[in-house]
């Protein structure tokens, strides 16, 4: 851990991805973040499972399971890619939940919590 704040809030993804631009320490690094707290609202989505020769995600995608939760405890984790990593990897965040109960997962696509902690690695 490099470093950590408290009492982060954030009403959607767009609002949390703006916040943790203005707070991380550089611009141009990688990060890897964690976020703990109760979570208002999340939505997410998952593939079905794929088995070789396996099709491009943006087919894949076409029959995502997507899911509502609400008022549950669980962390965000979460890459920041800045845009040179771009050949590498997509720019800017990617966030996946795991509820604290390890019932409730998937890739995060909106979200709603108030006063969490955030964590990161550089």
């Amino acid at each position: 851990e490099d470093g950590r704040f408290d009492g982060l809030s954030a009403a959607t993804l767009e609002e949390l991805d703006e916040q943790l631009e203005r707070r991380l320490p550089r611009r141009n690094s990688p990060y890897a973040l964690r976020i703990d707290g109760e979570f208002r609202e999340l939505a997410l989505r998952s593939v079905p499972a794929q088995s070789p020769p396996f099709r491009p995600l943006v087919e894949v995608v076409k029959n995502q399971a997507t899911w509502k939760h609400h008022n549950v405890r669980g962390t965000l984790i979460g890459l920041r890619c800045p845009s040179w990593i771009g050949t590498l990897n997509v720019s800017g965040y990617h966030w996946h939940f795991l509820s604290a109960d390890h019932e409730i997962g998937g890739h995060v696509f909106g979200c709603d919590f108030r006063d969490v902690t955030v964590r990161y690695d550089e």
